[in-house]
């Protein structure tokens, strides 16, 4: 992920590049709440952005993410191949 001025980027967005680049590495994750919190505390200390619940996407409700925050797509490429995010 990097800083990008009016990115977003949703929690379950970061959870799911996070799942699938760990999945490639052979990393094995404990459970999502634990895998969701440590998300938000990594961001926290290399970003310094918090967690806010005000994101909207597409039209779609509020939902809990991170402005100013985006994927790098070479990074979400390259773990989402189908043989690396199944199971996810």
């Amino acid at each position: 992920m990097e800083q990008q001025v009016g990115g977003q980027l949703t929690v379950n967005e970061a959870t799911l590049a996070c799942r699938a680049i760990c999945k490639t590495k052979g990393v094995r994750l404990g459970s999502e709440n634990r895998l969701r919190h440590e998300i938000k505390k990594a961001i926290r200390r290399y970003f310094d952005v918090g967690e806010s619940h005000d994101l909207i996407l597409a039209g779609r409700k509020s939902q809990r993410g991170f402005h100013g925050l985006v994927l790098r797509m070479s990074e979400v490429d390259s773990a989402s191949t189908p043989s690396s995010v199944a199971g996810i």
